[in-house]
């Protein structure tokens, strides 16, 4: 709530006070009705013919750039995966996305000289393929060197640390799911439990769970930081409970 409220403040310079609005309208018609129709991208990617489904109506090539640490994150990859299910087919297979480690991150917040390089060569490149594309180039030599997805993989800096170098290629690699279980004395196991068990924690919404880095935009609301952040203190809470592996 501090992040969205300080964000749409701080865009009420550039829309002349109107993103002040949007808040209390999106509360007065909170329950899905027409007035989102037009508002939301794709209801149900799914169902790309319905007329809520805006993605049919994407005819051109499109170049996203996003970021793993950016507060858009999330919204930038369901749309990629709604313009690679339900786009024109006549570009349908022309997007290209492309995910540095920081996006907005990289501003107002202190970051690993590596990842803001990383991100840098990402706006170069998302530059030179603009080029290509918007000269009518679907196939120069930008979109050659690189993949339909392109992200980078973090990691630590340590001796032995595997990452920190970019991965292209036609889409994202096939994940490998594992489950994990709650555990007593507060470990994650990958042994199913034989028993049920519980264990509780008082909220108080007057002294709620600070939010350390993360996806941030660096400058707006109260969070500082961006990524990776020390837990410490908060998971130090008695209202946070923290269940960890052995490694």
């Amino acid at each position: 709530q501090d992040l969205i409220e300080g964000y749409m403040g701080f865009m009420s310079i550039l829309t002349h006070g109107k993103s002040k609005l949007v808040i209390p309208e999106v509360k007065e018609h909170e329950p899905y009705t027409d007035w989102w129709a037009n508002l939301t991208a794709c209801r149900d990617v799914t169902r790309p013919q319905d007329p809520d489904c805006h993605y049919k109506e994407v005819k051109w090539p499109v170049l996203m750039l996003a970021g793993f640490w950016d507060i858009f994150q999330k919204t930038h990859l369901e749309a990629w995966d709604g313009i690679r299910v339900a786009s024109h087919p006549s570009h349908r297979e022309d997007h290209v996305l492309i995910v540095a480690p920081l996006g907005h991150c990289l501003i107002g917040t202190p970051v690993h000289p590596k990842l803001a390089a990383a991100d840098a060569e990402s706006i170069l490149t998302s530059v030179e393929l603009m080029s290509e594309q918007w000269g009518g180039n679907l196939t120069g030599p930008t979109r050659a060197r690189i993949g339909r997805v392109n992200f980078f993989v973090m990691a630590g800096y340590a001796g032995g640390a595997v990452g920190n170098y970019w991965y292209s290629g036609d889409d994202f690699p096939t994940p490998t799911p594992k489950t994990l279980y709650l555990a007593p004395n507060q470990k994650l196991t990958d042994a199913a439990p034989t028993a049920a068990a519980a264990e509780s924690y008082t909220y108080d919404p007057a002294d709620p769970t600070p939010m350390l880095g993360g996806n941030n935009l660096p400058g707006i609301g109260k969070v500082k930081d961006c990524g990776s952040v020390d837990q410490g203190d908060r998971d130090s809470r008695d209202d946070v409970l923290v269940y960890e592996t052995g490694a």
